[in-house]
């Protein structure tokens, strides 16, 4: 297989599963992750500016955002301990930076079995590489920001410091 083949392969296969997850949204799937990406970011955390989420996440991670709903991660695969238990149902916004780090962010929109609407929420967030538990919206931003191999920010975000004259 010649590289070029491959490359088309790899290029077919990845436009096929988008295809797949656009397809098997519902209208009501995308009415849910609508509402999530409209829902002001002043809302899931005080003191932040009044701007959605999408506007919000697109600004901080300069990356592609997909969109999806599940149970956020809740279920264990174990149909004995899953049985009867209403999943939460969260809307789950992903993006891969240029340095190959991976964002996800989940806000809880409800339940999955009772299809119960909750005021949206915070359920959960990481950046891959990171060494910080990110519990607000606010700290992503320097997380971003910051050297991942390090722990630290990236001395190009760093302002440079006066020095006084001799």
């Amino acid at each position: 297989m010649t590289g070029l083949t491959r490359v088309v392969g790899t290029v077919a296969l990845s436009a096929s599963a988008l295809l797949a997850q656009v397809a098997s949204l519902t209208p009501a799937d995308e009415l849910v992750i609508a509402r999530a990406k409209n829902t002001l970011v002043s809302e899931l955390e005080p003191g932040m500016p009044k701007i959605t989420l999408e506007y919000f996440l697109r600004s901080e991670v300069n990356a592609e955002l997909t969109w999806e709903i599940n149970d956020c991660g809740e279920q264990t695969g174990n149909q004995s301990v899953d049985k009867g238990r209403d999943f939460p149902r969260c809307v789950e916004a992903k993006a891969t930076l240029a340095d190959g780090r991976l964002v996800v962010v989940m806000i809880a929109v409800g339940t999955m079995q009772t299809n119960t609407a909750t005021k949206p929420r915070l359920f959960s967030m990481f950046v891959s590489g990171s060494r910080v538990s990110l519990r607000h919206l606010s700290q992503l931003p320097a997380e971003l920001h910051r050297d991942f191999k390090r722990g630290r920010p990236r001395l190009r975000d760093v302002p440079a410091v006066p020095t006084a004259p001799a």
